[in-house]
């Protein structure tokens, strides 16, 4: 598939609420699977400092991030489930994150069912 005008694109605004929302709920689905900070940042390749201002505002996460962290919520069924059940993301950012194009449904991977 080639980039095109017609692929879905976020603005600076819309990741920016993308990142405020997961930081917003990512102490109680990082609590979810029972993990420390430390133990999560194993996973996601963040420190544990980091994860620690993360989580109490002091610093805004990188895309780079936000997708680790997204990534390993939705391996897990409970903070996956968690994360469609509340809608915290319009399927614009996973329309995105799958490279469809405007007018492409997302694939049922990114579907609660």
């Amino acid at each position: 598939m080639k980039y095109d005008a017609n692929m879905v694109t976020l603005s600076e605004e819309e990741i920016k609420e993308y990142k405020e929302t997961l930081a917003s709920n990512l102490v109680a689905l990082r609590k979810m699977l029972y993990l420390s900070q430390t133990e999560f940042g194993n996973r996601t390749g963040i420190s544990r400092i980091r994860l620690s201002m993360i989580e109490c505002g002091k610093y805004e996460m990188t895309w780079s991030q936000f997708t680790s962290i997204l990534f390993v919520f939705f391996m897990n069924r409970s903070t996956k489930q968690i994360i469609f059940r509340k809608k915290l993301f319009p399927d614009k950012l996973f329309a995105y994150l799958q490279c469809k194009h405007e007018d492409e449904d997302i694939d049922g991977f990114f579907k609660f069912i």
